[in-house]
């Protein structure tokens, strides 16, 4: 190759080259130092390889101390009640795991579920309705499938209580291939129950595996006003940039509001992070609190447990608790000698 031809190769290279740089100068923003701290002041003083969880950077010496608090919380197990450890006990009697930590792993996402038949802990099992515009769940089960139950220590407790169900995690393999014949494979998990304590889910009813998503950052939004969130709401798309921006509207168990900005859950669900950890409490550990008073189970699962007959005529004083097939454990609890001595003289 002749020498001008290698010198107009060496300065179309150089035009392309220069003609990228100044297409990316105009596309990427100007670095600023404020990208260091994406939290602010509350961004963390150092940054760890071994954990998610860290006190933010402004945080005083007493915050802080409440901060590892509430962390030995987060980690330590729960235990079985009544306990030597007043301060963590009260797990169960049906629950998905022992602790928070278990799920989310050092602040961030949990291992995933080995495949074949197991009792899950960072996967969850949501059940609901099929049917679209329908919103129901399980007579036996309610909303959620807790795998794990506590040991009774009473010796007059002849038959013990059961972990719901267990969940059989399959994968299969899906192929393709792109536009341009390049071939791909995608796995699919499929998701199956079994080993069901009270008979299989009722009609109409689907799983909606929930996987344990990770904490760090939670702080930051509980802490956005709804004013500001407001002002980024754009239901009818009123900037025509095709996102039609929408907040989902939730009971806020605290302030009593009907129509409170959802920020935490799967969906959106909980409107603050005090109400988000107590519906985790009582959702996945079994922990009962002033926010939700109730275990999370149904009057039907109970009175199998006990082995009464729902369908026998009892008397007036249990009659109205019957007809709701959801009331709470707690409600019922509460009717169990009326319970027991109607069962008896009918």
């Amino acid at each position: 190759m002749s020498k001008k031809a290698l010198m107009l190769i060496a300065v179309l290279v150089g035009a392309i080259v220069v003609t990228a740089v100044e297409y990316q100068r105009g596309r990427v923003p100007t670095f600023d130092s404020s990208e260091l701290k994406p939290g602010g002041d509350m961004t963390v003083k150092r940054l760890s390889h071994n954990t998610f969880i860290g006190v933010g950077g402004n945080v005083d010496r007493m915050k802080e101390l409440e901060f590892w608090s509430g962390f030995s919380f987060f980690r330590d197990p729960w235990v079985v009640a009544p306990a030597s450890t007043t301060g963590r006990d009260g797990v169960g009697p049906l629950f998905n795991t022992r602790s928070c930590i278990t799920c989310h792993h050092d602040g961030g996402r949990g291992p995933m579920s080995p495949v074949g038949l197991h009792k899950p802990s960072s996967l969850l099992i949501r059940i609901g309705s099929t049917v679209e515009g329908v919103n129901a769940v399980d007579p036996n089960y309610g909303g959620q499938i807790q795998p794990r139950s506590i040991t009774l220590l009473n010796k007059s407790v002849t038959e013990q209580p059961q972990g719901e169900a267990m969940l059989d995690l399959q994968y299969e393999t899906l192929k393709g291939q792109y536009a341009d014949g390049t071939p791909y494979e995608l796995i699919k998990p499929n998701y199956t129950l079994s080993h069901f304590s009270h008979g299989p889910l009722a009609a109409n009813l689907g799983l909606s595996p929930r996987y344990a998503p990770s904490i760090y950052g939670m702080g930051l939004l509980d802490a956005i006003s709804d004013k500001d969130l407001l002002a980024q709401e754009d239901i009818d798309d009123a900037d025509n940039d095709g996102i039609s921006a929408r907040y989902n509207r939730v009971v806020d168990h605290i302030t009593n509001e009907q129509q409170a900005i959802g920020r935490f859950g799967f969906k959106a669900l909980h409107p603050s992070l005090d109400q988000q950890v107590a519906a985790a409490f009582v959702g996945d550990i079994g922990i009962t609190s002033p926010l939700f008073p109730d275990e999370n189970c149904t009057m039907m699962r109970i009175a199998q447990q006990y082995k009464w007959d729902v369908n026998k005529s009892l008397k007036l004083a249990t009659r109205q608790v019957l007809k709701h097939p959801n009331v709470s454990c707690a409600a019922l609890m509460r009717l169990v000698p009326i319970l027991v001595f109607s069962q008896r003289v009918v």
